[in-house]
């Protein structure tokens, strides 16, 4: 398994409960659910959000478990929305 270059930006309540707004990564991680479980174990707070969304190269990803990571791609983490 090879590593992938990974740029993730965090926004709203997942910027805030990670302390950064953006990190580069290098790690050998296949897929988003690979990759939201490693930002769970360096980033333990984002565990208190109730959920969270992703996207990859600003499409969201509806399937982590499933989906790919593609090398040099950007991972936005998107807090959930509230409507009204």
């Amino acid at each position: 398994m090879s590593a992938k270059m990974i740029k993730i930006l965090f926004f709203g309540a997942a910027r805030e409960a990670s302390a950064i707004h953006e990190i580069a990564i290098q790690e050998p991680l296949n897929t988003i659910g690979e990759l939201r479980d490693f930002l769970l174990e360096e980033y333990p707070r984002l565990a208190s959000l109730k959920s969270f969304a992703f996207a990859q190269n600003e499409e969201y990803v509806e399937d982590t478990e499933n989906t790919l990571l593609i090398d040099h791609a950007t991972i936005a983490i998107l807090p959930p929305v509230s409507g009204g």
